[in-house]
């Protein structure tokens, strides 16, 4: 998640640039890698 000038893809609600109702709801667009497993039951 970073603004578009700087190369982002996603803003802070997942949606995506240039275009309309798509929005990532995915691990792959956190910034970093976490410590812990990301699975929730």
């Amino acid at each position: 998640m970073a603004p578009e000038k700087r190369g982002g893809v996603v803003d802070h609600r997942l949606r995506v640039y240039g275009t309309r109702n798509l929005r990532v709801v995915d691990a792959s667009i956190f910034p970093s890698i976490p410590a812990a497993n990301t699975f929730a039951p």
